[in-house]
């Protein structure tokens, strides 16, 4: 795929008392872990800077990031504990809100030029998990979550949570991204043929993009 910026995979990891940004250069498996360890704790302002660099200078790629990752990485870079962080999370996952409904509730609008792709609706198949889409994939490991979500965890189980995120999770999406490069380039081009971000869009979204720009429906 042809952008202006490095591609880097990255996902999300929230618990009571640990939250985990990782991100993963497709090209060298080289990863960047950011993390909070303790309900009461927040990303220091070095690694907020961080994060936000990372987010502004590369073009990210994930699944199902823009529900979820997106938010909780801007919940992150305002500082919130894990504690808050995770309340984020809880809502939703558990009401199934859509991004609008979480940055709006939670105030998190990006005032960032932040590029990002969610897999999720470019990926053939509705509502498919990213561990099944790794089968068909035959993707080296396939895991489940280690620990639920609502475990405050030890020094122990937190290591073993970044290695599930950085050694799993972003693995399958990295390998997933590989095997969807011919859709991707493809709404690169339309991207820039129609003048509209496309790149985290499905078959029927795109078409649908297109109409309401030529005949201007809904202006």
């Amino acid at each position: 795929m042809t952008t202006n910026q490095m591609q880097i995979a990255y996902d999300v990891e929230c618990y009571p008392n640990y939250f985990l940004a990782a991100f993963k250069n497709p090209d060298n498996g080289k990863s960047v872990s950011l993390e909070v360890v303790g309900e009461n704790n927040s990303l220091s302002q070095k690694d907020r800077k961080k994060l936000l660099s990372l987010m502004v200078k590369r073009t990210t790629f994930g699944y199902n990031s823009n529900r979820y990752d997106l938010p909780m990485i801007l919940a992150a870079m305002k500082g919130l504990t894990c504690r808050q962080l995770k309340i984020i999370s809880d809502e939703i996952i558990e009401k199934d809100m859509q991004q609008w409904q979480t940055l709006k509730k939670f105030d998190l609008v990006s005032e960032y030029p932040i590029t990002t792709i969610d897999l999720m609706q470019v990926a053939p198949g509705v509502f498919t998990s990213l561990k099944l889409y790794g089968g068909r994939m035959n993707s080296p490991r396939l895991q489940d979550l280690p620990y639920p979500p609502y475990t405050v965890l030890n020094k122990n189980q937190i290591e073993k949570v970044k290695d599930y995120c950085v050694n799993n999770d972003l693995d399958t999406t990295i390998d997933l991204y590989n095997n969807l490069q011919e859709d991707l380039n493809l709404r690169v081009y339309m991207s820039k043929e129609y003048g509209l971000n496309l790149m985290s869009k499905g078959g029927a979204q795109i078409a649908e993009a297109i109409i309401q720009k030529k005949f201007n429906v809904g202006s």
